[in-house]
Order: C-alpha cells, then sequence, then structure tokens
C-alpha cells in the first residue's frame, strides 16, 4: 500500500495531487516515473487497469487555503515486482548480499574472529562499489568506515623467538583474535637471483598465537619479516577498480600502521668473517676469463643480501685447483665458497647469438673438505653479438648462482 498526500484549491486538485504523490511512492521502487505513464487514468477511473491497481481509501478535509487530501493505493505484489526495473531489481539484490555479508562480519566479531569480520566487511564494500545503493546504511563510505574500524582494532605483537599474538586493541577485556589470517612479507631470492619479496598466509591458535617459522629454502636468513593482517586479493582487487581516487587512503595507513616487522637472525653456518668467496670464470674453451660484469653481479647481489663477504677472483682448472690457490691466499679463513661459471654452448641464431653458461658453488670447509657440497645452475641469454651474450649469460648465471648459495648459509 502506498499513501500519498497532496494540496489544492479545489478538492479535485488536492486529490490529483495525492494520487501523484503515491504514485511517486511507487516510483521509487519500480526505478522509474510511474506518474507520466498512469496518472491520468488513475484519476479518472480510480485505479490502473494493467496493474490491478486501486484506491483502497481517500480522505479530504476543508485547510485555510484549500484543500488537504489523503489516498491509500494499492497494488499486488506479483504486478509491482513485474513493473521494477532490471537496474532496480539489480540493486535489491545488491543490497541484500551487503546486508548477508555485514551479518557474517557481525557473527565473525562475535567469534573473536576479527580478521575475518573485517573481510567479510571488505567484501560488502566491493558489492556496494559496484552500482548504485538506495539505503543510506549500506553506502560505500559507511561501509568503508566499518572496516577500518575493525582494523584499527586489530594489535600485533611479536616475541624474541617469532611467536605472533593477535588480539583486540579495544574493549574491556581485549580478548585474542582467534583463527586470525596474518600475512607474513620476508625477503628471498628468486629463480634470477634477484631479490624479492615473498608472502604466505598464517593462522592464529585459539589463543590468538602462531610461530613464525622459515621454510623457503632461497630466504634470506637475516631480514626483516612483515606481519599484517591478510586481505583477499582478488576483493581487494574489485574494490581498487571501482573506487573514487584515494578513497582507500585511509584504510591503508590503518593497515600500515597496525603491521609489525621482526628481524630474523638465524645462525649461519658460513660466518663473514671465517669465510671468503672465490670467482673463477671460463670461457668455452676452458680459459680463464676475466668476467668483470658477471663478477660485479657477484658483488652486488651479495651486498644486496646484506652478507658482508669478501669476494675474490680465483684460477685454477678444476674445482680442486680453485679450493687450494683460495687456501693459499686466505689460510687464515675456516670456510670457502668457491664458483666455477664458464660458457658451455654457443649458438648463432637468426638475430645474433645464443649463450649458456653453467656454474657449480662448492662450499668447503677446510677441516671437513671431503664433505664438501655442491649445487649447479644454468642460464641463457641472447645478444646481438657474441660478447654480449656471452657477457650477459655470465652475469646472469652469477647472479643465480649466488643467490642458491646465499639462501642456503
Amino acid at each position: 500500500m502506498f499513501i500519498g498526500h497532496g494540496y489544492g484549491e479545489t478538492e479535485a486538485e488536492a486529490r490529483t495531487d495525492a494520487l501523484d504523490d503515491a504514485l511517486k511512492s511507487m516510483s521509487a521502487g519500480a526505478g522509474y516515473d510511474l506518474s507520466m505513464y498512469y496518472l491520468r487514468e488513475i484519476v479518472s477511473t480510480d485505479g490502473i487497469a494493467e496493474l490491478g491497481t486501486y484506491i483502497n481509501s481517500e480522505y479530504s478535509a476543508i485547510t485555510g487555503n484549500g484543500y488537504e487530501y489523503y489516498a491509500a493505493v494499492v497494488t499486488p505484489e506479483s504486478s509491482y515486482s513485474s513493473i521494477m526495473s532490471e537496474e532496480y531489481v539489480q540493486m535489491l539484490e545488491r543490497e541484500d548480499r551487503i546486508r548477508d555479508y555485514l551479518s557474517a562480519a557481525g557473527d565473525r566479531y562475535r567469534a573473536n574472529e576479527d580478521t575475518e569480520a573485517l573481510n567479510e566487511t571488505l567484501k560488502a564494500l566491493a558489492v556496494s562499489l559496484e552500482g548504485p545503493v538506495e539505503d543510506e546504511s549500506l553506502q560505500s563510505d559507511v561501509i568503508l568506515s566499518k572496516a577500518m574500524d575493525y582494523l584499527g582494532n586489530i594489535e600485533l605483537d611479536v616475541s624474541r623467538n617469532g611467536t605472533v599474538t593477535v588480539k583486540r586493541h579495544k574493549g574491556i577485556f581485549h580478548p585474542y583474535v582467534a583463527s586470525g589470517k596474518i600475512d607474513a612479507s620476508y625477503e628471498r631470492f628468486n629463480a634470477d637471483g634477484e631479490l624479492e619479496r615473498r608472502t604466505v598466509t598464517c593462522m592464529t591458535d585459539p589463543k590468538g598465537r602462531f610461530s613464525f617459522a622459515v621454510t623457503d629454502p632461497y630466504t634470506i636468513r637475516s631480514s626483516d619479516v612483515i606481519f599484517s593482517v591478510s586481505l583477499q586479493p582478488d576483493i581487494m582487487e574489485s574494490i581498487q577498480e571501482n573506487a573514487p581516487e584515494g578513497f582507500l587512503d585511509g584504510f591503508y595507513r590503518i593497515l600500515s600502521e597496525r603491521s609489525i616487522a621482526y628481524r630474523m637472525k638465524e645462525y649461519t653456518s658460513y660466518p663473514a668473517d671465517e669465510t671468503v668467496i672465490g670467482v673463477a670464470f671460463y670461457d668455452y674453451d676452458g680459459t680463464i676469463v676475466a668476467g668483470d660484469g658477471a663478477y660485479s653481479a657477484i658483488e652486488e647481489t651479495v651486498s644486496k643480501a646484506g652478507a658482508d663477504y669478501i669476494v675474490a677472483k680465483a684460477s685454477g682448472d678444476n674445482e680442486e685447483d680453485v679450493y687450494i690457490n683460495m687456501l693459499a691466499r686466505y689460510p687464515e679463513r675456516r670456510y670457502f665458497i668457491l664458483f666455477r661459471i664458464g660458457v658451455t654452448d654457443i649458438a648463432e641464431i637468426p638475430d645474433g647469438w645464443s649463450v649458456r653458461s653453467d656454474a657449480r658453488v662448492l662450499l668447503v670447509e677446510k677441516e671437513k673438505p671431503a664433505e664438501a657440497y655442491s649445487q649447479s645452475s644454468s642460464a641463457v641469454a641472447r645478444g646481438k653479438t657474441l660478447e654480449e651474450a656471452k657477457a650477459s649469460s655470465l652475469s646472469r648465471c652469477a647472479s643465480i648462482a649466488v643467490g642458491m648459495m646465499l639462501s642456503r648459509i
């Protein structure tokens, strides 16, 4: 039922105004102006035939300047649903989805699952940004404010041994966050020997805790791990696509403020003050080459990792010769990390040259040379000239080999 209220100098004018007002109320749900189609019909026939609409009751009163009129108009639900625009139906469905997500967020919060409450709220935010929303309480700025409240109320702490505790910042009891999803971002070497940050998602126990353990063999052993609340990437991508510029600035500021860093300092088998790195480069025919570019790549990669190792050029026809050479030059050192990197294949291609280089890394403890550890890697590079292809191949192979070595020690 839709109630219309109108005024007019005459009773007829007041009635028309009231019926127009009732149709405007109907229009709000239909998604378009019904008055332009049906006002004349309902005024003259007391109904709308094709919709089954009729006037249920009417009331008029004389006022100081004319008449005041009320009209109650009824339309069957099935007819009303049929006149709704597709856009309006989509809006109603959108609002229902938002309410479902917000309800789920409330349930999660009451269960002390604050990170999941946040992610349910972000799902609601993503939907609210997909199109128009009529209910003001479901507008995107209102939902974003709720998300920021959830996020700002999550507190992370990390102990010396890497145990992370997550609890609620505000509230009487500051309860622990159960089943909380927390991202741990750390530094590692990728397959090309380049530094990158990798992220793994951890989950808290009922007491809001988890212990971060390094399981990635290519992790930098002494680096910062950044712990922060885990956000679903697909949901955040959807929000960013539809949100106006700067809309999420405040949210990301809180995310950064609530994050916490932990400095990993694991035991290293090869301390820098007891270790030397020796590097020997070879051409396709087995002769030693300067390999200045590749040598620089090794020094740069070691430096990026924050490892304070001596890096020296070496020589020798085989690994044993390289070791003897380095042992003679650095007799006080206990550990020797030896690289033999050389060109192993050359091919001429339509636009230049293709060169493959192989690397062998040998980790030797002076007191236990028989237990030396070795590892191999390779790389292929192209260049317009043969020298360019060789230099690129040796440099890339060197970076990969050093990344493997540094992640191990």
